[in-house]
């Protein structure tokens, strides 16, 4: 064989080994986008116990991974204009990944003091609050996304074969590593962290990197000390990961109100143990026990309902009040089981022959089993559907005689839309003649405007209406306190005296705690009637902008 052509040979030779290593690079950019996006999910959940999951907070945090890929991917560029050994570079930018999804938890557990700081420092700023929110996420995710970002770069000068070619190359790379990124969202969300928790899911995630880190490793040819190190380093994270605890009740947006100092809130902490904790679909859903013997729900860290008495009497007038207005009681459609103590009221009721009650998240049914007798939730009246209230009555065409709505706090993305016109029109639909419509209102998220939007709002639809105070007994007349729980009743015709309903509840509840008349559509008429009040709608839905800023700035107590 002629030089030439033993030449020619070993050219062909090293042409189809290097395709055979932009093929494995190739795949390998899916994998690695199937574990950023993995991540993303991860990382979101788990910042949201601490941020809320507000559309200030959601938008933050997405900002902030996006501002790291964007970092990285500028110095990713540069990078791989200059690398000799571009296999290796992936390779050391997928370990860094790797190991830094490991390290997540730690990384939570130390910026939950910090954000209490924050909170301390900027709350009465409300914008001031969230940039520095922004900047705590950016700082969480900077390393790992700009990772991430990089990746991108390097592995396009990897596929590249030809300057011609190079849209081709380009396009192929960016396309597997969002078929990836796709995979690895939808597997996360509605196949990995049900089934295995989160803290196991971000093992998942970190493995993916590490496979992905040590085959690169390999086609570089690098030494194989690298890859010695790569995986001590790994499995040293891994331990960690599992010896330091997930923090699953975080200091968070949700209890910046209660704890005047960091201790304080460490202290009460000590006192608190879970009993049921279900990482799902729609979130963690978790039951705690305190020091006196009290259950607390927390869904996504919001604390939901309680043993405690103030909780129980809202959630029992919740059930009672409608109950005592409607002048039948057949049929009765509860949104939102939440600790199920309305349920067991509703079911108190012999003149109930059958309960639907909707409920979007089915580890809430589970929950459930901690503060109400098991046999509550399997009466042969009781019906439940796991669906979202709003969708459920869009496709339903059956009609009720009281419908209760207790849905989540309104500053959450997606639970606003149940405080809105055109949800409370899509509720009069389902109401019989003579039904009545009870909708739970958390007045400590509401400043004086949007108390009147409610009331606008409601009015707008029930042309009879009741509005009551759950929580503080025995109100001088106008005194309407922006504290606690309101109850908001309403009805196509006439209701019924308020002194023979308020005698009437109070007989049927369970614990004889006293409450208050705050108004009806007489009293509150100038509010129906002003165009300066605006209404809640879909289009324009003011409590999901305005209750998180409530809750983080304060209002007044009263009017």
């Amino acid at each position: 064989m002629s030089k030439y052509s033993s030449k020619t040979a070993k050219q062909g030779v090293q042409l189809v080994k290097r395709k055979k290593k932009r093929t494995l690079a190739f795949y390998a950019f899916a994998l690695s986008g199937a574990a950023a996006l993995m991540y993303e999910v991860i990382w979101t959940r788990e910042l949201s116990l601490l941020f809320g999951s507000s559309v200030y907070a959601v938008s933050t945090m997405l900002t902030a991974f996006m501002a790291g890929l964007t970092l990285g991917a500028y110095i990713g560029g540069r990078i791989a204009d200059r690398a000799k050994n571009l296999f290796f570079v992936f390779g050391l930018l997928e370990f860094g990944i790797g190991i830094f999804g490991l390290i997540t938890f730690p990384l939570i557990n130390f910026i939950s003091p910090v954000y209490f700081y924050i909170y301390n420092f900027f709350h009465q700023n409300f914008y001031l609050f969230f940039l520095a929110q922004f900047t705590l996420a950016f700082m969480f995710m900077l390393i790992p996304t700009s990772l991430m970002g990089a990746t991108f770069p390097v592995v396009s000068k990897i596929e590249t074969r030809r300057l011609e070619e190079l849209g081709e190359d380009v396009g192929s790379v960016y396309s597997i590593n969002t078929l990836g990124s796709i995979i690895g969202s939808f597997s996360a969300g509605f196949l990995i962290i049900p089934a295995i928790g989160v803290k196991n899911a971000t093992l998942v995630a970190a493995g993916l990197n590490i496979a992905v880190a040590l085959i690169m490793l390999v086609l570089s040819r690098k030494s194989t000390s690298y890859l010695l190190g790569v995986l001590s380093l790994f499995s040293v994270l891994v331990a960690v990961m599992y010896i330091v605890p997930e923090d699953y009740f975080p200091f968070s947006f949700y209890h910046v109100h209660r704890y005047k100092t960091y201790d304080q809130y460490l202290e009460q902490k000590k006192q608190i143990k879970p009993v049921f904790i279900k990482d799902g679909l729609y979130g963690r859903v978790a039951v705690m026990q305190d020091s006196y013997g009290d259950y607390f729900l927390a869904n996504d860290g919001k604390i939901e309902g309680s043993t405690v008495i103030t909780d129980q009497k809202t959630t029992s007038l919740l059930a009672h009040l409608p109950l005592s207005y409607a002048p039948r009681k057949d049929k009765v459609l509860i949104i939102g089981l939440g600790t199920g103590q309305t349920l067991r009221e509703v079911l108190r009721h012999s003149e109930v022959r059958e309960v639907i009650c909707v409920e979007i998240n089915p580890d809430i049914l589970q929950a459930a089993a901690y503060f109400v007798p098991e046999e509550i939730l399997e009466d042969p009246r009781v019906r439940f559907v796991i669906a979202d209230g709003r969708h459920y009555l869009k496709l339903t065409k059956e009609t009720f005689d009281v419908i209760s709505s207790e849905p989540s706090y309104p500053y959450s993305q997606g639970v606003s839309q149940l405080f809105t016109y055109e949800f409370y029109q899509l509720v009069e639909k389902h109401l019989e003649p003579d039904g009545i419509f009870c909708q739970w209102i958390p007045l400590y998220l509401l400043s004086g405007n949007e108390f009147f939007s409610m009331i606008k709002t409601f009015g707008a639809v029930y042309p009879y209406f009741d509005v009551w105070h759950a929580t503080i007994p025995n109100l001088p007349p106008g005194k309407i306190p922006l504290d606690g729980d309101a109850v908001f009743i309403g009805g196509k015709m006439p209701l019924k005296n308020v002194e023979t309903i308020k005698k009437k509840t109070l007989q049927l509840m369970p614990l004889k705690e006293d409450f208050s008349f705050l108004g009806n559509q007489v009293l509150f008429y100038r509010y129906l009637n002003d165009p300066g009040i605006s209404l809640i709608t879909d289009d324009l839905n003011i409590l999901e902008f305005r209750a998180p800023f409530n809750h983080i700035v304060g209002t007044s107590s009263s009017l």
